[in-house]
């Protein structure tokens, strides 16, 4: 065995030895959902986390092919807990993270069931905007180091729909450098008036909690591709 082979051995059993301790029990993890910081990973798919999670929890699919990406949003200073369907994918969460640079991550002992074994109740939210099934909840996500673009739009808007191609291809394309939300002001009056979504198509973009620019009305693919690499 070379010496790379067995520096990677090494590595692995370190790693696999470490997600036998990295686990945080449903009574303790109550506790932790008082504190403004905590962050709670929920690894499952869109649609369990849609009928049911535990409070202040962000959802990005283990198995989403961007997980590496997305899970930037987090911050790997701060302690993450993981909360998946199994003990399996609870440890595979322990390990991804990390290999990613988290060193304070842990799963929930028992995964999700063992939540509502032990009387803690789980909550169900309304969808807010679309593609919340690839990012996480936009309250979560505009607290974070990463840059947030908003499309505030209404389907009546006919410049919201030909401003649509470019933000789909946005957040096809840039997943590494920008979070993107598509938010209908008729479906969301309190975030348009937050925002102050008075004339749209309207594009807000957020990093660390603060508005740090936006356009109103159309602007071309190439424009809105220049804004992301500008406040990235």
């Amino acid at each position: 065995m070379n010496n790379k082979l067995l520096i990677f051995f090494l590595m692995l059993v370190a790693a696999c030895n470490s997600v036998s301790k990295s686990k945080v029990n449903s009574k303790d993890l109550s506790k932790l959902l008082s504190e403004p910081n905590v962050q709670i990973l929920d690894v499952r798919t869109a649609d369990e986390f849609k009928q049911g999670h535990i409070d202040k929890s962000i959802n990005i699919d283990i198995n989403h092919p961007k997980f590496d990406s997305l899970i930037s949003v987090l911050y790997s200073s701060l302690p993450v807990y993981i909360v998946a369907n199994s003990t399996e994918n609870g440890e595979q969460g322990v390990t991804r993270m990390n290999i990613l640079g988290f060193r304070q991550a842990s799963y929930l002992d028992g995964a999700i069931k063992s939540w509502t074994d032990n009387g803690f109740e789980l909550v169900q939210d309304k969808p807010k905007v679309v593609y919340e099934s690839d990012t996480i909840p936009f309250l979560e996500a505009r607290k974070g180091s990463k840059l947030v673009m908003v499309d505030f739009n209404a389907t009546w808007c006919k410049p919201c729909k030909m401003l649509e191609p470019a933000v789909t291809k946005v957040h096809d394309e840039l997943a590494k450098d920008v979070i993107v939300y598509s938010i209908d002001t008729d479906v969301n009056p309190d975030l348009a008036r937050e925002y102050q979504a008075n004339s749209i198509p309207l594009l807000v973009f957020i990093k660390n909690g603060v508005e740090v620019h936006r356009s109103v009305g159309l602007i071309s693919e190439p424009e809105l591709f220049a804004l992301v690499e500008k406040y990235k």
